[in-house]
């Protein structure tokens, strides 16, 4: 199979609007995400997509440009409904 061909995917918790440095947001990846636990306090920044929305948006290009993913997946785990749709809004074609 050519390597070329295959779509790389990445699983990415959102949180946009929400400080990266807020213990709750490091908590929520921690939660959600227990086969990482190994992974520093001071790496989870660059694990959670959070902050201001446009900083996220600048974010997913940057994944998909730099690390030639082309589906990132966005983590929604833990969110109520209006949340987690109003993220999908913001973060939508980004």
């Amino acid at each position: 199979r050519d390597p070329g061909g295959i779509a790389r995917s990445m699983w990415v918790l959102a949180r946009p609007g929400e400080d990266p440095d807020d213990p709750a947001v490091r908590a929520a990846f921690r939660r959600w995400n227990p086969w990482f636990s190994d992974v520093p306090d001071a790496e989870l920044r660059e694990a959670v997509l959070a902050g201001p929305v446009r900083d996220c948006r600048a974010r997913l290009a940057w994944i998909r440009d730099r690390l030639g993913v082309d589906l990132p997946l966005l983590d929604l785990s833990g969110l109520d409904r209006a949340t987690a749709e109003r993220v999908m809004a913001e973060l939508a074609g980004a």
